[in-house]
């Protein structure tokens, strides 16, 4: 079963706003570390597609998904990767 491209936006948008959540309770000391993330914004980032959903447009979701997510996914590979090797 091929899901709509409203279904799909829908299940990306759900997402990055528990990317976001999850942003808001990382400690300082970790996005100190990686200063070039925008963690304010990605925290406010939530509050819109939360809140603004009808007006969110599938550009602005797409440009997130190419933009801001690959840089993220590093910073948290490494920071994994730290944690393991101090296990």
């Amino acid at each position: 079963m091929r899901s709509s491209p409203a279904a799909a936006l829908s299940d990306i948008l759900y997402h990055i706003v528990l990317i976001s959540e999850a942003s808001r309770r990382l400690p300082t000391s970790l996005k100190d570390r990686h200063p070039s993330i925008p963690w304010r914004r990605m925290a406010g980032a939530g509050n819109v597609y939360r809140h603004d959903y009808e007006d969110v447009a599938a550009r602005y979701v797409w440009d997130t998904l190419q933009n801001d997510l690959p840089p993220l996914r590093a910073v948290i590979e490494r920071e994994l990767g730290q944690t393991e090797e101090r296990a």
